[in-house]
């Protein structure tokens, strides 16, 4: 069973152990793992509203358990309420399980081009004779709704154009 203090250093570790002065950090987050973060959040806040009273230790674990779980460490400090023995969690993500994660800025490029040209071109894998010694490559082709909104483009952007001058004025 893990330890309910920690499933794991955190940032903050892993910066005092390697020398370094702390500097805060800022988690870059792909919009899928926010839909996660997001669900985690819902099923805390869902545990929290039910009636029944919750075992501090446990919803702390609980807390940690479900964000390892998708892969995050978090901090969860326990602040006191209005309430009598109502008390809230403050939740931060202080970093990720896979401490060798290298966030992908091309792989977030990749998937809004993905979302704006489906429909638009037409892809297939490289026949594997035409490789000779090297990885395939993905061939990418217009479809037909995609050359007719190349050309609309294409003329809109002649329509457009910047003329120059022969000779400054």
């Amino acid at each position: 069973m893990p330890d309910i203090n920690r499933l794991g250093p955190t940032q903050n570790d892993r910066i005092a152990a390697s020398g370094q002065n702390q500097v805060a950090k800022t988690l870059d987050i792909y919009d899928s793992e926010m839909l996660k973060i997001e669900e985690v959040l819902q099923a805390i806040q869902a545990r929290r509203g039910s009636k029944q009273r919750q075992d501090l230790g446990d919803f702390d674990l609980f807390i940690r358990e479900s964000f390892h779980k998708i892969g995050f460490i978090v901090d969860v400090k326990w602040y006191e309420s209005n309430i009598p023995d109502v008390k809230i969690p403050d939740i931060e993500i202080v970093g990720r399980v896979d401490e060798h994660f290298v966030f992908d800025r091309d792989r977030r490029r990749y998937l809004a081009a993905h979302r704006l040209l489906r429909g638009l071109l037409a892809s297939r894998w490289e026949d594997a004779a035409a490789v000779e010694g090297r990885p395939r490559r993905r061939l990418y082709e217009l479809t037909g709704e995609g050359a007719r909104v190349a050309e609309t483009a294409r003329a809109g952007a002649d329509a457009y154009r910047p003329r120059v001058a022969a000779e400054p004025a």
